[in-house]
């Protein structure tokens, strides 16, 4: 029935974890810290996208290093 199938999708979307990130090929338009978007760095390695200021640690633009940049997500699955 369609109650059925409306209890079922809802308990995916709940079982999702955070660390789950769709990768259809383009960052997310919210930092995945606060979940607000605005001025974001996008990882080069994944879709995730993040506020400098909200970086662990924080980052200014001023200190954004050249060529590609992994969030510590992908440096700690590199590693």
């Amino acid at each position: 029935s369609d109650e059925e199938l409306s209890d079922a999708s809802h308990e995916e979307e709940a079982s999702a974890s955070e660390e789950e990130v769709p990768d259809d090929g383009e960052n997310q338009d919210e930092c995945f810290h606060c979940k607000d978007g605005g001025d974001l760095l996008l990882c080069d390695g994944c879709p995730r996208s993040f506020h400098f200021e909200c970086l662990v640690p924080p980052m200014r633009k001023s200190d954004m290093p050249a060529g590609d940049w992994l969030c510590e997500f992908c440096v700690a699955k590199s590693a």
